[in-house]
């Protein structure tokens, strides 16, 4: 063989090579952006909603605190009260519309009902005013064992968006 024939040969395997390296990056970059998209179409939603239920479930605890203290105002209280159940129930209307979430709601529906009971008995406790919170220790211990199944509640959410976030894409 020649020279020149050696470096068409050489030059022609180069040029495969640079043609397959392309294709391959191309490849890669259509899996990349498919995989993004199932993600962003299949599970953030469910995590976004869960997340706004985790925000929730840490505003009521903050609440809950602010109330035992007496640190705000009893009209603020109230505002800010109806406010955030409001957006607890519109979070738990979106979230139970959404399939992905049905499996998770079903599963803790007893602690769901336990925490919509203690919104209750937090909406009772304010209402009631400062004669509640002066009324003894019993209605201060009551209140921390709110409080404590409103921290648990809030921990099992956040395992919920732990587990979905880390769930394999389809």
């Amino acid at each position: 063989m020649t020279v020149r024939q050696r470096l068409l040969i050489a030059y022609l395997f180069f040029t495969l090579s640079v043609v397959g390296l392309g294709a391959s990056s191309v490849w890669v970059s259509a899996r990349s952006a498919d995989a993004s998209t199932a993600y962003l179409d299949e599970q953030l939603p469910e995590l976004l909603l869960l997340t706004a239920l985790e925000k929730d479930h840490r505003a009521i605890a903050d609440l809950s605190q602010k109330i035992k203290a007496q640190l705000l105002f009893w009209n603020e209280v109230e505002t800010q009260y109806d406010l955030l159940k409001l957006s607890y129930n519109e979070n738990w209307t979106r979230l139970a519309a959404n399939k992905g979430a049905a499996d998770w709601l079903l599963s803790i529906n007893d602690q769901r009902n336990a925490f919509d009971q203690y919104l209750e008995d937090l909406e009772k406790a304010w209402q009631a005013k400062a004669t509640t919170m002066l009324a003894g220790s019993s209605t201060l211990n009551s209140t921390l064992r709110l409080t404590l199944s409103c921290w648990r509640l809030t921990i099992k959410s956040r395992r919920a968006i732990l587990k979905l976030s880390k769930a394999p894409t389809a």
